[in-house]
């Protein structure tokens, strides 16, 4: 890509323009298992706009600080936003590797297609849309709505109102002989998208139902999880297990999986796999947050040694 042809996005003493020419952008479609590891883009995204995508090692030159915290920058929004993911607390130079803020439930119960939300409606209702209603905030929610005000609160400036997609979609499928259906309401066996997905190899960025669009003000704060389809796009679930999202905990996604009659079930990060886990586990939470285009460049090129630094 050109981004001569792109200068009224791209301004020079800009972050986002550092990472684009920092780094060599391939098209999607040239990922193989001897070229699966760098910057990318895809149009498989909200009205088929460009999305550029880190994936890969921890050799990616996608490191973050920000007032003595590590982040990876894992990919740009539909807006050009750089979305990034919570890696720990800076300590002598180094990022430390207790990369999640706090282990959670995502939701203290399980028991309703409801719970599968990170925002939901009325538990036990009588249709998809009363259960899926963006009333209620998640146990996992209200954590990270708390690390935002402690740690982004005098930075409104760089945070863009981004949209964390909840993907609540319902989709009929099969596991081990029980079948699941389009229901999502009430203690029905149920299905969601990302489910279908994973198992086809077959990630998005659509986010198809503007429900499921979560951004301010029906979020209390810019800020949410990674999702299981952001994590695809990262090479989780690749043969390569030094994949740039591992952790030494497991921590969740804000993805949904399936509610099978008795428990709602989202999508974990764990191992270098999605896997799916009853909402009211506990797992590690790693934040989610979207600088803005504008971010200014001040230091570094991404490496773990010296990773980027941005003024404001």
């Amino acid at each position: 890509i050109s981004l001569s042809k792109n200068n009224n996005i791209y301004s020079k003493n800009t972050l986002l323009f550092k990472l684009l020419n920092n780094n060599s952008v391939l098209n999607e479609k040239e990922i193989s298992n001897e070229n699966n590891e760098g910057l990318f883009y895809t149009n498989n995204s909200i009205d088929g706009k460009t999305i550029y995508y880190f994936r890969g090692s921890n050799n990616l030159k996608n490191n973050l600080i920000i007032n003595d915290t590590c982040y990876k920058i894992v990919r740009t929004t539909e807006e050009n936003g750089i979305r990034i993911i919570y890696n720990g607390k800076l300590e002598n130079g180094i990022c430390n590797e207790n990369n999640i803020i706090e282990e959670s439930e995502f939701n203290l119960k399980s028991n309703y297609n409801a719970y599968v939300g990170y925002m939901y409606g009325k538990p036990d209702s009588n249709s998809y849309n009363q259960e899926h209603e963006n009333i209620n905030s998640s146990k996992i929610k209200t954590i990270i709505d708390s690390f935002y005000l402690s740690n982004f609160n005098h930075n409104f400036s760089i945070i863009e109102n981004s949209i964390y997609c909840a993907n609540r979609k319902t989709s009929s499928f099969t596991i081990n002989n029980v079948s699941y259906g389009t229901y999502g309401y009430k203690n029905y066996n149920s299905g969601y998208e990302s489910t279908i997905n994973i198992n086809n190899l077959k990630p998005s960025f659509k986010c198809s139902e503007k429900n499921d669009r979560l951004s301010i003000p029906t979020l209390s704060n810019p800020i949410a999880t990674i999702t299981a389809q952001e994590a695809m796009y990262a090479g989780i679930n690749d043969k390569n297990t030094n994949n740039y999202l591992n952790s030494k905990y497991s921590y969740w996604t804000m993805s949904p999986s399936y509610f099978n009659g008795t428990n709602a079930y989202n999508y974990i990060i764990k191992d270098g796999k999605l896997l799916q886990s009853k909402v009211n586990d506990k797992h590690g939470i790693r934040p989610v947050v979207t600088l803005l285009s504008t971010v200014k460049f001040k230091s570094g090129d991404g490496s773990e040694e010296n990773p980027y630094n941005i003024s404001y």
